[in-house]
């Protein structure tokens, strides 16, 4: 209040909503704070302690409200986060209204317009004007379900002899079609591993969007076949020899080259009645082949 004979009240209308109140001055240049109006055209009448009076209008703006969408910038098919174990999913918060400056704070901590390096799943955005308006934006995304591979591991039957296999039997999950690598090959179609020694592997499986799955695999040695022989002997024309072997685990088929002369007498003993000097050898064959 700058002039006017003391005290001085007053009354306040909201024409747009019909509010009302009323208050007084008692000093001149007295402050008066008028909070918890709404927006709307005001007209406020004075009338001092002389009954004079006046009438003046002000209007009352308000920011236009915070409004926001998000704008999903990473696309991998149908997914916008590409494996499901990445976090690449990358959001766009397109916001209106308030009063500048603005404030953000997505899930993942990160303070601007923008969020990246999203895993799958909810995502928020939390925007603040200068005057404390608050605005909350969600949205979701989505990633391929994990690759799931099921595989069959055969090792070799007799020790050394390279006979291992890996199937690939079923892959389900990521986004196909896929392409099957073991160890450091090439990625390619082949899913099925044969001839292989005993040891550790790894099959790569690659999906469409090129997520990668590893599974290990480890291929057990074969059994170790011993076959023992007595040593070389002498005999004369005529005579008959027994000389023992041994195998393990049990031979099932003895082959002796040349057959004429030996006889398997027991699963220790051979006996030789050569017509002249031999050079005998044998083939033992177990049960695994």
């Amino acid at each position: 209040l700058l002039s006017g004979a003391l005290p001085v009240d007053f009354q306040w209308t909201n024409i747009n909503t019909s509010a009302m109140g009323i208050g007084q001055f008692t000093l001149l240049n007295q402050p008066l704070v008028l909070s918890g109006l709404t927006p709307g055209l005001y007209q406020f009448k004075f009338v001092g302690a002389d009954n004079r009076d006046t009438l003046i209008q002000r209007l009352l703006l308000a920011p236009p409200p915070l409004k926001g969408q998000l704008a999903i910038l990473s696309q991998y098919g149908a997914f916008q986060v590409s494996c499901s174990d990445k976090d690449d999913g990358e959001v766009l918060l397109q916001v209106t209204g308030g009063t500048l400056p603005l404030t953000f704070l997505w899930t993942n901590g990160d303070r601007g317009i923008r969020a990246d390096s999203l895993p799958a799943g909810p995502v928020s955005v939390s925007v603040a004007d200068a005057r404390g308006c608050t605005l909350q934006v969600d949205t979701v995304l989505n990633a391929p379900t994990p690759i799931i591979a099921g595989l069959e591991a055969i090792g070799e039957t007799c020790l050394d002899q390279n006979t291992g296999e890996i199937h690939l039997q079923s892959v389900s999950g990521g986004v196909p079609p896929y392409q099957f690598a073991l160890n450091t090959g090439p990625f390619g179609p082949k899913k099925n591993w044969t001839g292989l020694p005993d040891g550790s592997y790894f099959v790569h499986i690659q999906d469409a969007i090129g997520c990668v799955r590893t599974e290990g695999v480890i291929l057990p040695s074969g059994l170790e076949f011993i076959l023992k022989l007595s040593n070389d002997s002498a005999m004369l024309t005529g005579d008959t020899l027994r000389l023992s072997y041994y195998t393990e685990p049990p031979a099932d088929t003895l082959i002796w080259k040349p057959a004429q002369g030996v006889r398997v007498i027991s699963d220790t003993e051979i006996l030789f009645f050569p017509q002249f000097s031999t050079t005998f050898s044998v083939t033992a064959i177990n049960a695994d082949g």
